[in-house]
This record gives structure tokens, sequence and C-alpha cells, in this order.
């Protein structure tokens, strides 16, 4: 994988900088989480299956350690979804237009709720209008999110017109 060497010293840095004995036994995967947030922030286009390939750790323990170290960069919807579409098992073009939904959409509609919770209602209302057969209880119970914070952000969606 190539990266440039001042990603790979400030991702070095911010590893070096955490406290790991938060996560005994885990720190193979956190500085996999620590390369992958210090490229979201860098707006490299690396995904989590990629460093997952690359560092031979799991997506699943890299997104275990996001949980215990939360990513300022990570406050955002669009980086919720990448995530939360592997989690859904959808594919990459399916997060690429979950994605390109967000930045085409204006969302100001939905301010003050939870990124994590505006990602999965728009994964949802995607599915919904592509005829996948994702229920919103199991939606809601894969990604971790509350079924009812979703059913609001829904409501408010569904008075916008948004292009799918």
């Amino acid at each position: 994988m190539n990266i440039a060497d001042g990603i790979a010293s400030e991702a070095l840095t911010l590893f070096n900088k955490r406290n790991t004995k938060s996560i005994r036994g885990k720190k193979k995967a956190l500085a996999a989480y620590t390369l992958y947030e210090t490229m979201l922030k860098h707006n490299v286009g690396k995904t989590v299956e990629e460093i997952s390939f690359y560092t031979e750790v799991t997506t699943k323990a890299i997104w275990s350690v996001e949980k215990t170290f939360q990513c300022p960069y990570s406050d955002c919807v669009e980086n919720y979804v990448e995530k939360l579409c592997y989690f859904l098992d959808l594919t990459r073009r399916d997060a690429a237009q979950i994605r390109k939904i967000i930045s085409n959409n204006e969302l100001d509609i939905v301010d003050g709720r939870r990124p994590q919770n505006i990602a999965v209602a728009l994964i949802y209302y995607y599915c919904d209008k592509k005829e996948m057969s994702k229920s919103l209880k199991n939606v809601c119970t894969v990604c971790n999110v509350s079924i009812s914070s979703v059913q609001q952000i829904l409501k408010k969606l569904r008075n916008i017109e948004i292009c799918i």
C-alpha cells in the first residue's frame, strides 16, 4: 500500500499518544484504526477493507477499536456510511450511491441528530427505495441504533425530495 511518509508518521505519532491499556491485546487493531483515521483526515481514498487486507487485521477488530477511541473526523454522516453498509452486507457501489445522496441533498432538517442515526436512516431509506429486503428493525439492530430515533429522522426525510 502506497502511503505518503507524512501520513504514516502522523499515524505513528497518533498511535503512540493513545492509551493502549484500554485495548489490551489489540495493538495491531489500534495501529490499523489509527492509520484509517489519519487517512480519513487527509481524504486518502482507502477503505477499511483495504487497510484490513494490508495489515491482516479484521475489519471487525478495526471497528471495535473505534468504540474506544472516537475519531474527530468520523463525526459527519458520510464517514459512517461505509462502516454501516459493511455491517449490513451492502456493496461498495451502494455505499458510494448513499454518500452521493448525502452530498447532493441539503440535510439541514435533521440537524441536532447523531450522525450515525442519520446515516442509518439514509441507508434504510435507500434500501427501501431500491426494494432491498431490509427491515427497519434489522437495520437498526445491526447498526446498534434506536428504532425510534431513526423513525423520527425518516419522517423528516420523507417530507423533502431526496434524489436516488
